[in-house]
């Protein structure tokens, strides 16, 4: 199978050792080193990583070469480095690698979660702030390595698609990562305990200026830029399918119809409001919202404001 080349598109790629034998066990930290090291000879961006005794996952964005040519050495030298610290014989890894390709922000947020909650959800420790061999603290404290400035400056980035917000402190940013990590977490015990009909379904927390960020930073546009092509990538939703699957996120209760009808009471207003604002930082101009809410482009406008500075919806 061929793999797509997408230049500026996030991936998530995993590769695990054959037989799903613990060969990095004991291993971490060289094998974190060589993670971090492999963008040294690559114009891919590696935005997070977790090891894990049995595989590894790594989040990159694609550069103008093939994703193979940042893969195939990184898995190369690991490898090596197995077969040097013990009497393994054989394969290394079990397979090809596998990838996914990230075309929206909830996708992301919810890649990076997945990526930095691998060691929690196997049981190895009960925080993710207890496993030192994934890129989580990078996200959540900004300890990312000086020597590693590459790395360091794609994470500042990736981060800032969690924020509530836009134009957020780099700070603010990590703040709002870490509620949507205690989100995850939630939504982990919740769907445990399903059986219970009067426990809570948690609420996502809003990333509105994530959404915005996400778009300039790796949205279709920007690819469109780095593989130096004029033709979109990926076919956006409608719009009018685009507020639907907004409104089945946000209140699945509440009928297209009755979205579109310019009503005013105060719980309407308030969905609209979010509606309005994940329509913008999708890329839909404000003109084409407001005639499709059928609200005036003022009101538009008093939303993509309220984004911009930060303020609660």
């Amino acid at each position: 199978m061929l793999r797509p080349r997408l230049p500026g598109v996030p991936f998530h790629i995993t590769a695990r050792t054959q037989g799903h034998e613990p060969l990095f066990h004991g291993a971490e930290d060289p094998v974190t080193a060589m993670i971090l090291g492999s963008i040294r000879h690559s114009d891919a961006e590696l935005l997070a990583y977790a090891v894990m005794s049995n595989h590894i996952h790594v989040v990159v964005v694609q550069g103008r070469k093939p994703l193979g040519e940042f893969m195939q050495p990184l898995l190369r030298r690991l490898a090596l480095l197995v077969i040097r610290r013990t009497d393994h014989r054989g394969h290394v890894f079990g397979s090809r690698y596998a990838h996914s390709v990230c075309q929206d922000p909830e996708y992301f947020r919810s890649m990076i979660a997945y990526v930095h909650l691998n060691p929690v959800r196997a049981g190895i420790c009960n925080s993710a702030d207890d496993y030192p061999w994934t890129s989580h603290s990078d996200y959540a404290r900004g300890t990312a390595p000086d020597a590693a400035v590459r790395y360091a400056l794609a994470v500042q980035q990736g981060v800032r698609v969690f924020a509530r917000g836009s134009e957020q402190t780099e700070e603010t940013c990590r703040q709002d990562y870490r509620a949507f990590i205690g989100w995850r977490l939630a939504m982990d015990q919740y769907l445990s305990d399903v059986s219970d009909s009067c426990h809570p379904v948690p609420r996502a927390p809003l990333s509105i200026g994530g959404d915005l960020h996400w778009h300039r930073e790796y949205g279709s546009a920007r690819a469109q830029r780095v593989a130096g092509i004029g033709v979109p990538l990926s076919r956006p939703l409608d719009l009018r399918d685009h507020v639907r699957v907004t409104l089945k996120d946000l209140e699945p209760e509440l009928p297209l119809e009755l979205m579109r009808s310019g009503g005013s009471t105060r719980p309407l207003v308030r969905v609209r409001k979010h509606v309005i604002a994940r329509a913008l930082a999708a890329g839909y101009t404000g003109r084409s919202v407001a005639a499709f809410l059928n609200i005036s482009p003022a009101a538009v406008s008093r939303v993509k404001s309220m984004v911009r500075e930060g303020t609660a919806l």
